[in-house]
């Protein structure tokens, strides 16, 4: 228990949330432990932090933004890569096209 309450003070700490709200997102699931921590999960700390304290949302609320968000950046990946793949669809290769026609001088 000391080295999860270490981890957490830690993990407050870098994140700038209180203790108590880091228990109250890992009991609900919005974040899980971990043996590390990225520079991407503190940026996701940071922004649960901002929806708490700056739109003063519940955890459900921000749990809900949190997946809806996810979905989307998964929607924005999926789009880019059917354009990619639309682009290269309708990229003319580079074939020379003959076309035999007779000429009619009169």
């Amino acid at each position: 228990m000391l080295a999860r309450r270490t981890k957490l003070d830690e993990l407050a700490a870098r994140a700038g949330l209180p203790i108590e709200t880091l228990r109250q997102l890992l009991e609900l699931g919005v974040i899980e432990e971990g043996p590390e921590v990225t520079e991407e999960d503190l940026a996701e700390l940071r922004r649960v932090h901002r929806l708490i304290s700056d739109l003063g949302l519940d955890h459900e609320a921000v749990l809900v933004i949190l997946c809806m968000r996810k979905r989307m950046l998964a929607l924005q990946r999926e789009v880019a890569r059917l354009r990619t793949e639309l682009h290269r669809q309708r990229r003319p290769d580079r074939v020379t096209l003959w076309v035999e026609a007779e000429w009619s001088d009169s």
